[in-house]
């Protein structure tokens, strides 16, 4: 035992993530979080910690600041090693998790503030397809045009894309005023079809 905890006496680690008590090598589990936790005690009263915490804190000799966070650099939170934590803000950590995949985004249904489902995607783009302007589509999914054209050039929506009926969608620009002369579409026609 390298480092011995400042607060919890008799226990310690090494810088590999070694966790270590007076009585030797101290055994940790993994929480339903993922995270390792080890069990103290204090008082003989038990207290389970992080093991990734209670390192840092060994090592640096110091509480970590209320609202911190350490993160796993390599995004492995089984790697306790010293040399792959990092004291970081609430801010921090949440990047941290999208860059190394921890945290997946929210798209489409699953996104709270989607107005819109990926079915309705599927037939604006459908819609889009069939070069009917984005002030008509709009009108007919109750959308802002601006929202249309997002999704017309895939700016928004861009997993819809990659579905095999998507695959060779090209982006076209339509004008509204020489929308498909040969076949008037009114907002009622669209809505029926």
């Amino acid at each position: 035992m390298e480092y011995e905890h400042f607060k919890y006496k008799g226990y310690g680690c090494d810088l590999d993530g070694t966790t270590y008590s007076t009585k030797g090598k101290r055994r940790t589990v993994i929480h339903h979080t993922g995270y390792q936790v080890i069990t103290m005690y204090e008082n003989k009263k038990a207290k389970q910690l992080r093991v990734h915490r209670f390192i840092y804190e060994c090592v640096t000799g110091s509480e970590i600041a209320e609202g911190m966070f350490i993160n796993h650099i390599d995004g492995n939170k089984a790697n306790n090693s010293y040399e792959n934590l990092e004291l970081v803000t609430p801010s921090e950590n949440t990047k941290h998790a999208f860059r190394t995949g921890l945290t997946k985004p929210m798209v489409g249904d699953m996104n709270g503030n989607a107005r819109i489902s990926a079915d309705t995607v599927r037939n604006i783009i459908r819609d889009c397809i069939v070069e009917h302007s984005n002030i008509l589509i709009g009108k007919k999914y109750n959308l802002d045009p601006k929202h249309i054209s997002l999704i017309r050039h895939k700016k928004r929506w861009k997993f819809v894309f990659e579905e095999p009926e998507f695959l060779d969608y090209i982006p076209v620009k339509v004008n509204p005023n020489t929308v498909r002369q040969e076949c008037p579409t009114t907002i009622e026609n669209l809505a029926t079809e």
